[in-house]
């Protein structure tokens, strides 16, 4: 081989890695938007309202939101185990998986396949469960832009279910450095 040839060779190499790098952002990007676009159905925030009748439809928005910030978490942790901190966004997870075409055609747009909700008490306990919280805390602080080093506020997944005064919702406090 000669020089020529070794430089022809580390070219089309970098040019293949490059094009697919670009591929991989463009599509991640795609998947983000179509995520932060996603309607969710009238009838999905009944049935969360049947089961909370004091949340107020401009509540049930902010849920879906969190619901949102949750699925661009995970999309963003390259489908690494993620953490719920939310019992209220959970619920409005489970009612999303039960229209079970939606759900899927809509995971297969965001995440190129089927993210399955495993329940807390199926997963891996200790360790793995705190490790799988902190990044979701993580990724959740980048995703509204809040300093993970010194935070003045908790990202919205967090601090939900005590802003919808959520019965026996999951109450948070801002980490200690």
């Amino acid at each position: 081989m000669t020089t020529l040839d070794a430089v022809l060779l580390i070219v089309v190499i970098a040019f293949f890695a490059m094009t697919t790098l670009m591929r991989s952002r463009r599509t991640r990007l795609e998947r983000e938007k179509y995520i932060r676009r996603y309607t969710f159905s009238s009838d999905m925030f009944s049935r969360i309202r049947a089961q909370y009748p004091a949340l107020e439809e401009k509540d049930l928005y902010l849920v879906a939101r969190a619901l949102r910030q949750y699925f661009l978490i995970y999309l963003r942790a390259g489908k690494k185990s993620i953490g719920m901190p939310s019992k209220v966004v959970d619920i409005m997870w489970h009612e999303f998986i039960l229209d079970t075409r939606k759900y899927t055609a809509f995971c297969k747009k965001a995440f190129g396949g089927y993210f399955h909700h495993i329940p807390a008490s199926k997963s891996q306990k200790g360790i793995a469960i705190a490790n799988s919280m902190k990044l979701t805390l993580k990724l959740a602080f980048l995703e509204e832009n809040i300093n993970p080093a010194n935070p003045t506020r908790l990202p919205l997944l967090f601090a939900i279910d005590e802003k919808l005064k959520i019965p026996n919702g999951n109450i948070y406090r801002l980490p200690k450095n």
